[in-house]
């Protein structure tokens, strides 16, 4: 749980540094997977594995859409 702002502030940090701008549902799916974190005990366990289920595809979406971007030769 004490990983999750680390983890947001990186994925925010790595979407803005991309020179072309990441597609609008993975931003701002990206963004608010805080907002889905609610609960305590095993609410918010489970709230937090679906969020970093979220997250997984959402990383593997953009890493899959840069690599389409990239020159065939790098």
């Amino acid at each position: 749980e004490r990983a999750l702002p680390a983890h947001f502030e990186a994925d925010i940090a790595a979407l803005l540094s991309d020179l072309s701008a990441p597609p609008p549902h993975v931003a701002e799916g990206r963004g608010r997977l805080p907002e889905a974190i609610r609960g305590y005990g095993h609410v918010k366990a489970d709230a937090m594995a679906q969020a970093a289920q979220r997250r997984t595809a959402l990383l593997a979406e953009l890493a899959a859409l840069r690599a389409l971007r990239r020159p065939s030769g790098t």
